[in-house]
């Protein structure tokens, strides 16, 4: 998740910014430099007062805009965005140096950075969220993505 600096500076640079019209789920999208069309996912939220499932659908309205590439922590967050067609390349232990000023390390943990490629072939939309109903791309195995995985 980047600050409000690191936000600002990211749209100075071309990244787009998406957001229900009630404000309470949203996501990031941030070009990757020498591939246009092409973006990393960030910074994708839903307030606890919005709508349930809004989340997701954002993860397939990003798809569905470009998104290839997201990092997020913890194995229910790889399990979700695994549904929608990324897949893991990369794990890496929680590091202390990098938590929020405020995390919580008793309710929260030290849970794995997960870093995604989606790998999915469509960007339509009704076509991303069938396969991530239907569970396409099959069950998130964090047991198989251990801290130090790197895809070969």
């Amino acid at each position: 998740m980047y600050s409000i600096d690191e936000i600002r500076d990211r749209i100075n640079k071309g990244a787009k910014i998406f957001q229900t019209a009630d404000g309470t789920c949203g996501y990031m999208l941030v070009p990757w430099e020498g591939k246009p069309g092409e973006y990393d996912l960030c910074n994708v939220f839903r307030t606890p007062g919005g709508t349930p499932g809004a989340g997701k659908a954002a993860v397939a309205d990003a798809i569905s805009r470009g998104a290839t590439t997201l990092d997020c922590l913890g194995d229910r967050l790889a399990e979700i965005y695994h549904a929608f067609g990324f897949k893991v390349y990369k794990v890496e232990p929680f590091n202390d140096a990098y938590a929020p000023p405020d995390w919580d390390y008793a309710k929260n943990g030290r849970p794995n950075v997960y870093y995604m490629r989606y790998i999915g072939g469509t960007r339509d939309l009704q076509e991303i969220i069938r396969r991530a109903e239907t569970g396409y791309y099959g069950r998130f195995k964090a047991k198989d993505y251990p801290p130090g995985y790197e895809e070969k």
